[in-house]
């Protein structure tokens, strides 16, 4: 007979530090435990071992290590805008060490919450009876400690992929011509033990796989991938990992622009096992120039010596020079509402009709009064209405795409608005919920109609773009927009529309 088992609910407690209560302390001004402090990681390793976490076993069951965080909450706690990718390190067989060239390093606060994912594999023992785990460390050094400053790195990646479904090759491009963007990638299968998340689609109903199926014979794929780069900014390459598998042969990042290659990973397995034994790396003081203007394409070389399928991806991580990192500061007070800012008496409400529901906008006509009045005017003429909410970037931003990208065609009294308008700078803070006027990178003066409703806390935009407006009712429908299923250009899958736009009647 079996016992009932009754399940408990698990708690973990955690003990402040001691504090020492030695006079008056009134509200906000009583000890507290220690301030963020900014911190930089310079290496990641990790050592495959027995169940006691001491006891060296086989490298061979490495399968993968990852190091993760939020990238839009990273770069608004960091105050840089080159975060791109929320995979900070990837160690896998082959490759257990990563270490940054000296004097740079990777900035990060310590309040920030990371994620480590590790994973083990076996290809060799038939009947295996072993308990392994991964011991992992991590090498990082406090800013406070340093006497010299770190050259900031910032992380991004790009990856190979499969066709599955589609006219060609290269994703999120249409008609792409071989010269300009390169040779697309094969068509394939996506592999048996493939997670959804390996599943790609562009805006022009292509389907792609990042984890694919290798035949037997030598394999070369070619993924265009500057899109996935995504440079803010001509910069340099200080270090790259690559995640291969095995019967992988190399993996190439090359600059179709300069028709050169940029690194070239090699990878050697075992003779005698399905194993990895080595994979370049690559990591360099001097760097090596990335151009935001150039097409990048990277080429995966796989030898399947088998006569079976096998399970393939091509990954290679990459790590550049911020241009943008400037070193944070930690108040040292109680935060302030961002929203209230704005003094304006009876200042104007506006009214967007979403397809996921309503929100109401309060302007702020005394810290951007030329934009207001521009956005009030084409508010009132319709301009906005059928226009589409195109990006999305959780914790980041949601941007409404130009009046010009309408489900109906513009009148030519509403095309006489649209304009540029002059920026319209201040000390407000980017702070989720409030309304930040869209431009052109080079021209400050550049802003027309499309605008971002904040998501997130984003100091890397303060000062550089005109704030003019926050939400004051639907933030529920704006947790529904930051949630909304998006393909891998941060676009919604299903058309987010501004259905109505229109001004409220004045609260007074």
């Amino acid at each position: 007979m079996s016992a009932a088992v009754q399940s408990a609910d698990m708690t973990k407690v955690v003990l402040s530090p001691v504090y020492t209560i030695d006079r008056i302390y009134k509200s906000m001004e009583g000890p507290q435990s220690s301030p963020p402090e900014l911190l930089w990681i310079t290496g990641f390793r990790t050592e495959m071992v027995g169940a006691d976490g001491e006891t060296p076993t086989l490298p061979e069951f490495m399968c993968h290590v990852n190091l993760d965080f939020d990238a839009m909450k990273h770069r608004s706690a960091i105050g840089s805008g080159s975060a791109n990718n929320s995979r900070i390190l990837t160690l896998s067989q082959g490759q257990i060490l990563v270490h940054f060239p000296e004097g740079f390093g990777m900035p990060v606060m310590s309040n920030e919450d990371l994620s480590l994912n590790t994973q083990v594999l076996n290809h060799n023992l038939e009947h295996p009876n072993m308990q392994v785990r991964h011991k992992v460390t991590f090498d990082y050094v406090r800013d406070a400690d340093l006497h010299e400053p770190l050259k900031p790195l910032f992380n991004t990646s790009v990856f190979g992929m499969k066709l599955l479904e589609g006219t060609d090759g290269h994703f999120g491009m249409s008609g792409a011509d071989t010269v300009h963007a390169g040779p697309s990638c094969l068509p394939g299968d996506t592999a048996p033990n493939a997670h959804g998340g390996s599943i790609y689609q562009d805006q022009f109903a292509k389907k792609f796989t990042g984890h694919w199926v290798v035949k037997p014979g030598r394999e070369t794929n070619h993924t265009n991938v500057t899109r996935y780069l995504n440079l803010p900014y001509d910069t340099t390459l200080h270090y790259a990992a690559v995640h291969l598998h095995p019967y992988a042969a190399s993996l190439e990042l090359r600059d179709l622009t300069a028709k050169k290659t940029i690194f070239k990973s090699k990878a050697r397995g075992l003779k005698d096992k399905i194993a990895l034994s080595f994979v370049d790396s690559f990591s360099s003081q001097e760097g090596v120039p990335l151009y935001k203007d150039h097409e990048y394409d990277l080429i995966s070389v796989y030898n399947n010596t088998t006569s079976t399928n096998k399970d393939s991806m091509a990954v290679m991580l990459l790590f550049l020079m911020d241009k943008e990192f400037k070193k944070p500061v930690v108040p040292s007070g109680p935060a302030i509402s961002p929203l209230t800012v704005s003094t304006a008496k009876n200042a104007p409400r506006v009214l967007f009709r979403t397809s996921l529901g309503d929100l109401v906008f309060k302007l702020y006509p005394d810290v951007a009064p030329q934009t207001v009045a521009h956005v009030l005017e084409l508010i009132k003429a319709g301009a906005y209405d059928t226009t589409q909410i195109y990006r999305v970037e959780p914790g980041f931003v949601a941007q409404t795409g130009l009046v010009s990208d309408r489900a109906t065609p513009m009148t030519p009294e509403q095309q006489a608005l649209v304009h540029s308008i002059p920026a319209e700078f201040s000390q407000i803070p980017h702070r989720r919920g409030l309304l930040s006027m869209a431009r052109q990178d080079n021209d400050v003066n550049s802003g027309e109609s499309s605008f971002s409703i904040l998501l997130g806390n984003a100091p890397h935009l303060d000062g550089k773009y005109t704030i003019f407006g926050e939400v004051i009712k639907g933030f529920d429908v704006l947790d529904k927009i930051e949630h909304v299923q998006r393909n891998a250009t941060n676009q919604p899958s299903t058309r987010l529309e501004i259905k109505k736009v229109k001004v409220l009647p004045d609260p007074a």
